[in-house]
């Protein structure tokens, strides 16, 4: 009965009398009163007509985001064509019997099978009609993790296309491409940027970006010296095109190298203002997501709070899961528990959502490997482990395991980040000469020379030991580097004061007492313990305190400094860091006979307790 069928005659019928659920319902109960028969024992225009029903079958379990169900009817109805694939009469079912397995097993996590569907379509397509396959085989290596791969694949595909990428790239050739790119787009205002479409959508643009976005995403995380080249080619495309969604994240890009590359803030801010409102032009999808993480988590998150910075990521991150975008959801919960963190969010707070966030991981370990790195840093300043390695029974058992992996898969960013955690970890303790070496190590990594939101905390630690290593008669040449950091400290709080302007007033205080102007650095001492309150970052104002307890006591104002000291230890009480907390108890042999603490951290407690 079930082979009669005219399967579009049930699906009209079905509509009429039921609701979608049931019709989906009745649609996967033929495919799989279908799927029972042997296909031997059918005609081939039989299995021909039942392929499309496992077709129509696995759409509809696709829109309801079970890609298990519909990977199973895709693999089904490709089965069924056992002797009639790719033939003219059935190219384009097996075409989107192909392009729906691939995509579902990328969801699903499996890599290798995704990218094996994905290239049959690219052997049988031309290649300009293989750019969905193309991306899903770049998705598949960056799901992997084998960013290096991914780009280089994707230079393949940009070659294939007549893209003018030059095969070694050169600072004088991408500084020449920016500011290519800069004059084209001098002629368009904000507005007329985002307008640059019209008609109807056009699907082969709209896959070339799409590739062109995956591109970029391992290029950044592989800090491939080809990325800008990228940027400046997709922006460039997008201008003559049309702007569509996936031209969003280059554009934000551009931005970036706007500021990491030229050192221009100003234009950063137009670039990032132009993805802003091709963004708010566009609706929801995996691009826009991706595109808005990059440009709140690096772009803007120079001229406004790490507040509002981790407000935008967790907006993305309700979208994200609203429409099924598990990696963008991960990410962006990711970057906005990191700006918490920095942010001077209760650590064991932080912890618990850190584990919450791994447990659904699982399938996303190259991801679950960025957080670890951060749970690392917190559980040391805390003092205690959790179960977050255990998560992963045994595949990820530590950060030197995370280490090696990320060096065999030329993981630059990870690296960069283990160096940078362990950089900070031995700087909150004390230990000067590990943080240098941990220092050294990040600093050597061609990814360090792009700013990132820890790179503001990374240098502004690194100026304090310079300071701290020309006091102890260390050499000239220690205080020439503080004197470089601290004067890129001052342009930088131009650009954002939320910011920087605790960490310039500390540097600046640093600097004064090494020069001796003893009422000068106690001035910028307070003032930036001071800013620190105001801004509400007690991890800040805790280091400030500390600081300057070192300082008085170097002038054997043994009592202020004891006072600074223990003000210190309750800052880091308060941050939740309470190993770190002891540390600075034990090594400044602080006691409970005097409980004063410095008035600028009892003013604080008044205001907090006013705005309470």
């Amino acid at each position: 009965q079930l082979q009669e069928m005219d399967f579009s005659s049930l699906s009209v019928e079905a509509s009429r009398n039921v609701e979608s659920q049931e019709i989906n319902a009745i649609i996967g109960i033929a495919a799989n009163q279908v799927n029972r028969v042997d296909p031997s024992s059918m005609e081939r225009s039989q299995r021909i007509r039942f392929a499309g029903w496992n077709m129509v079958a696995a759409s509809q379990f696709a829109k309801r985001f079970n890609f298990g169900a519909s990977a199973h009817y895709c693999k089904k109805g490709i089965d069924l064509l056992y002797d009639s694939l790719w033939c003219n009469e059935t190219f384009d079912l097996c075409r989107a019997l192909h392009e729906g397995a691939a995509s579902a097993l990328l969801f699903l996590g499996d890599f290798s099978d995704a990218r094996q569907y994905a290239n049959v379509i690219i052997d049988n397509l031309p290649f300009a009609d293989s750019l969905a396959a193309q991306n899903m085989v770049l998705r598949s290596w960056e799901r992997m993790g084998k960013y290096e791969e991914q780009t280089n694949s994707g230079l393949a595909v940009l070659r294939g296309l007549n893209f003018d990428i030059p095969l070694e790239p050169s600072p004088s050739l991408i500084m020449d491409a920016m500011a290519h790119i800069s004059n084209i787009a001098s002629k368009y205002s904000i507005e007329q940027i985002a307008k640059l479409r019209s008609g109807k959508v056009d699907t082969r643009k709209k896959n070339i970006l799409l590739s062109l976005d995956s591109i970029s995403v391992g290029a950044y995380r592989s800090s491939s010296p080809f990325l800008p080249l990228i940027t400046c080619a997709v922006v460039n495309y997008s201008l003559q095109n049309g702007v569509y969604e996936e031209s969003a994240l280059s554009f934000a890009l551009l931005g970036y190298f706007k500021i990491a590359l030229a050192g221009d803030y100003k234009e950063a801010r137009y670039w990032a203002d132009a993805t802003k409102q091709i963004l708010n032009k566009s609706g929801t999808s995996i691009a826009g997501s991706r595109a808005r993480i990059f440009l709140y988590g690096f772009v803007e998150c120079w001229y406004v709070s790490l507040r509002e910075t981790g407000s935008h990521l967790l907006g993305i991150n309700r979208s994200a899961v609203a429409m099924g975008d598990v990696e963008s959801a991960i990410y962006s919960m990711l970057f906005s528990l990191r700006c918490s963190f920095y942010g001077s969010e209760n650590l064991s707070l932080l912890l618990q959502s850190h584990c919450e966030l791994l447990r659904t991981m699982k399938r996303y370990k190259e991801l679950a490997k960025l957080a670890l790195i951060d749970v690392v840093m917190i559980e040391t300043l805390i003092g205690t482990k959790s179960n977050a390695f255990d998560i992963f029974e045994g595949t990820i058992p530590t950060e030197n395991f995370i280490l090696a992996d990320a060096k065999a898969k030329q993981n630059i960013v990870s690296i960069e980040l283990i160096h940078t955690r362990r950089f900070f970890t031995a700087f909150w303790f004390g230990d000067y000469q590990k943080a240098n070496e941990s220092y050294k190590a990040a600093s050597s990594v061609p990814s360090s020379k792009m700013p990132k939101v820890w790179t503001i905390y990374r240098e502004c630690y690194k100026a304090i030991i310079t300071f701290h290593m020309y006091a102890e008669g260390e050499g000239e040449e220690w205080l020439q580097e503080g004197m470089k950091l601290l004067s890129k400290f001052q342009f930088w709080k131009t650009i954002s004061k939320d910011v920087i302007e605790s960490k310039f007033l500390l540097l600046q205080a640093e600097y004064h007492a090494v020069s001796c102007e003893i009422s000068k650095a106690r001035a910028s001492f307070e003032a930036s313990i001071k800013s620190a309150r105001d801004h509400g970052y007690t991890n800040e104002q805790g280091l400030a305190f500390e600081r300057y307890g070192t300082f008085l006591e170097a002038l054997v104002e043994t009592t202020e400094a004891s006072v600074c000291y223990k003000s210190a230890h309750v800052c880091y009480l308060q941050w939740g860091a309470l190993a770190l907390a002891e540390h600075v108890w034990k090594k400044y042999k602080l006691s409970t006979c005097n409980e004063d603490v410095h008035p600028l951290l009892i003013s604080a407690a008044v205001a907090k307790h006013a705005r309470s």
